[in-house]
């Protein structure tokens, strides 16, 4: 039997995630860094770390879309499009393969991930899992699901078999955590209220207005600072409330107006994060280099 991951997870998990985004920031207090790599090319960022308390625990945390003219707008619109991004699914498992070359299957490894590193996290558990981890559990932020495009990953067991094993949190109104169907559980947390709900029912039939409304929504409940302001108000304990909101709206119109918001974030956004100024999605380094160290 597995582990299902709760608040108390998400809670510690969505440290590192933050960390993952700009690993030049403060290793959260606990952990230890012992990999790290960054694939131009498919835009995959992903850190591993080690609890420096217990050393059987082992976290790895994907950063989401990087707007520094990394490969992830290209992922992002090959899921978009229900086109299996293999290149980034081959640059993840190698790496989780070399963190966990030396590990013992009971090993506890949490997965966690933002946006398009969510999608990371729902490829990332079925894979341990039949790889004999049994004790991995994922948590993700807002992520763009998995589900439409896992048969190409090529996992042992139905995706129903894998959803005890990951948490997906979606703040309600964020458009990403809603479009695709995910792999696991899906909880809510916040509100969408009801000006954004209307704009949500006004815009699906107005629909040349609909980039606009997904702007705005992105913009308002999808950042992961959103996510960790939104978790800080929930109690350790607390049971989160399944999605209140279709969490399968897979609709052409939907995938065609975000994948046309992606190409227009593309331009002002590539030349915000110039290589001299580090920040949120930038490492400041090769793009194509692995790091790893581990503890002696």
């Amino acid at each position: 039997m597995g582990y299902s991951p709760t608040v108390i997870d998400a809670k510690e998990l969505i440290r590192l995630n933050s960390h993952a985004y700009d690993s030049g920031a403060p290793v959260p207090a606990g952990w230890v860094v012992i990999a790290s790599t960054f694939d131009l090319e498919s835009g995959l960022k992903v850190v591993a770390y080690q609890n420096n308390l217990d050393p059987t625990r082992i976290a790895v945390a994907i950063a989401g879309t990087q707007f520094n003219g990394a490969g992830t707008l290209d992922t992002d619109g090959a899921v978009l499009g229900n086109t299996f991004p293999q290149r980034y699914n081959d640059q993840l498992r190698g790496f989780l393969d070399a963190v966990t070359r030396d590990q013992s299957r009971d090993v506890q490894i949490a997965i966690t991930g933002h946006s398009l590193g969510g999608f990371g996290v729902q490829l990332s558990i079925p894979y341990l899992i039949d790889q004999g981890f049994s004790n991995a559990y994922g948590v993700a932020f807002g992520a763009l699901g998995a589900a439409n495009v896992a048969g190409e990953a090529g996992f042992r067991l139905p995706l129903s078999s894998y959803s005890p094993y990951i948490l997906n949190i979606v703040n309600a109104g964020d458009p990403v955590g809603t479009l695709k169907t995910q792999i696991g559980q899906v909880v809510q947390i916040g509100e969408q209220g009801p000006i954004w709900r209307l704009l949500d029912v006004v815009t699906s039939i107005l629909f040349p207005t609909r980039p606009l409304y997904l702007a705005g929504a992105i913009a308002a409940f999808h950042s992961l600072d959103e996510y960790q302001a939104k978790l800080d108000t929930i109690p350790w304990t607390a049971t989160l409330p399944p999605l209140q909101i279709d969490p399968t709206r897979d609709t052409g119109d939907n995938a065609s107006a975000l994948s046309g918001l992606r190409v227009a974030w593309w331009r002002p956004r590539d030349l915000s994060l110039p290589p001299d100024r580090p920040g949120r999605g930038w490492d400041g380094g090769d793009a194509r280099r692995t790091q790893s160290r581990r503890r002696t």
